[in-house]
């Protein structure tokens, strides 16, 4: 694959911005065959080792993907994928589970016998799978601690199901969130049309039994992510819902009503009967990713996307590309805080949020770039580690990845530190230690080492003060593009040169971005310093060459 940089660039780039690295890649792991490979989820395990689960398109036996059944009745052939990587960061095992159909792993977890519950969805009928029902199925499969198959499950409709999210209760079994929009076998009931999906909530017993299912949502559309988890006495479900009545009834908040989707946290009790829902968002599609209860103050955090820019949403002046958008509420639904962050003018994908020492979180997101050479970026989208106050507002920002395209991406806790997985094209990661590259140009899982800080205040001591400018590309060859914070403030600009002679002054009151030519310009070091009216200052170099 190219590379975008030389490693003197690299060095040279981030030795211009003068800031600690508190948040460093130390390592990364490759694995994959010659085809495709995905890495959706992954988990810590008490032996300091990683379980990962996804999907591939590998069948021959190349590299470390066994063997496995051709999918022959589809055009884009995939099976189930699982593997474990000991805490020395070498494959303990890699299996795949499939029929002749597509077949996929989405959620992973370790149950309390050692076990591992693998939650994915099937097309087949054949193989591993079996007991399919419609067009697609949710598939549950247990798992030994060598990743060998110890029993599987399917649940659904004669139609269409999905799973989203599941989680071990307390009584051994399991709580899966999907979709559907069937009525009949698993499902007892459908809201709204044929092209309508609502939740499915399935609640098994330790061996895979349906002891309850419910449909959930309303006579419009739920959409395809959310969670689900046991807390408070009862279980709590998140996800994305456009549906006005029914379950989804919360709408009083809006100004008129609308055909986009907004955040939606449902309390059920043990039985799954819905007892309260609430929504969340603008006047815009608000999609949910991911959820967390937080048991240090018994509250809930939720992560997504915007493209709102009222009503609930804070400080959005970007409502054409997706922003992140992370809340905070109370156990009753209340909200109490959030943030929205990202890039303004680039499309992000939120992921999943953790707590982070005492009354922090840390939290994992994928920015589509489309440009490898804007400053601090690598390739086509990559990894964003944020740290995150107690109010959920990022004081802290890390970007890493390949000169490709980075997908999927999960945080993890992991040792003394945090470990981030997905899928890349990428042929290497420049920060850190590749212990082994890329085997192909198609994607394969990657695993990669973050950081061993777990203090807080020791990763707060080093933080580089809060970026306000954006300059880009850098180095600049003919123009170069100064993105102002977003404020409208009254400010004053100045760029000088490595000497500190002015080279370019300017008062704004109503700018946001500015292109400048500095075609003619010497070679060298130029510094911006930017100063509001109410007295915000920040100071960014870039490079001429």
């Amino acid at each position: 694959m190219k590379k975008l940089f030389t490693v003197s660039f690299f060095i040279f780039f981030f030795s211009l911005s003068g800031s600690a690295q508190p948040l460093y890649l130390h390592w990364t792991r490759f694995i994959g065959g010659t085809m495709s490979d995905y890495a959706f989820h992954s988990i810590s395990t008490p032996d300091s080792s990683i379980v990962f689960v996804g999907m591939t398109s590998d069948t021959i036996g190349n590299y470390d993907i066994p063997a496995s059944q051709n999918d022959s009745q589809v055009s884009a052939p995939t099976n189930l994928l699982v593997g474990k990587m000991d805490s020395n960061k070498q494959l303990a095992w890699v299996k795949v589970y499939g029929g002749s159909r597509r077949d996929e792993g989405i959620k992973v977890l370790q149950l309390n016998n050692g076990n591992y519950a693998v939650l994915g969805n099937t097309n087949s009928y054949d193989g591993d799978a079996t007991g399919l029902k419609g067009q697609t199925d949710i598939w549950l499969l247990c798992l030994d601690g060598q990743g060998n198959l110890l029993w599987q499950k399917t649940y659904g409709s004669s139609t269409s199901d999905e799973a989203l999210s599941f989680a071990q209760t307390s009584d051994g079994g399991v709580i899966i969130l999907g979709l559907t929009n069937g009525s009949d076998y698993d499902v007892p009931f459908h809201y709204g049309g044929f092209f309508d999906f609502d939740w499915l909530v399935i609640k098994t017993d330790s061996i895979g039994n349906l002891q309850w299912s419910k449909n959930i949502g309303g006579s419009g559309s739920e959409d395809g992510h959310g969670s689900i988890f046991q807390a408070d006495g009862g279980y709590f479900m998140t996800g994305s819902s456009s549906s006005y009545d029914h379950d989804c009834d919360d709408s009083s908040w809006h100004i008129v009503p609308h055909s986009d989707v907004d955040y939606y946290l449902l309390k059920l009790d043990t039985v799954g009967n819905v007892l309260w829902s609430k929504s969340y968002g603008g006047s815009e599609n608000d999609g949910v990713s991911d959820a967390i209860w937080d048991e240090r103050d018994s509250t809930i955090v939720i992560s997504g996307f915007t493209r709102s820019i009222d009503l609930m949403v804070q400080n959005n002046n970007n409502s054409f590309y997706r922003s992140i958008w992370v809340i905070k509420v109370g156990s009753n639904g209340n909200y109490l805080s959030g943030c929205r962050m990202g890039d303004t003018i680039l499309n992000n994908d939120a992921c999943n949020v953790l707590p982070f020492g005492t009354n922090d979180y840390i939290f994992v997101s994928k920015c589509y770039t489309g440009f490898p050479l804007w400053p601090g970026r690598f390739g086509l989208s990559d990894t964003r580690i944020y740290l995150l106050d107690s109010s959920c507002s990022p004081y802290y920002e890390k970007i890493f990845g390949g000169t490709e395209q980075e997908t999927y991406q999960n945080l993890i806790t992991f040792k003394n530190g945090y470990v981030v997985s997905g899928s890349t094209l990428s042929s290497e990661f420049f920060e850190g230690i590749n212990l082994i590259n890329n085997h192909s140009t198609a994607s394969e899982v990657y695993i990669s080492g973050v950081f061993d800080v777990p203090d807080p205040a020791s990763v707060k001591s080093k933080m580089p003060k809060k970026e306000l400018l954006k300059i880009f590309p850098n180095p600049a060859k003919d123009v170069i593009r100064i993105v102002l914070p977003q404020r409208r403030l009254k400010c004053a600009l100045t760029i000088s040169d490595n000497s500190g002679r002015i080279v370019y002054s300017r008062q704004h009151t109503d700018k946001t971005e500015i292109e400048l030519d500095v075609s003619a310009w010497a070679k060298g070091v130029y510094m911006v310093k930017w100063q509001s009216a109410t007295g915000e200052k920040d100071s960014a170099n870039f490079v001429v060459n």
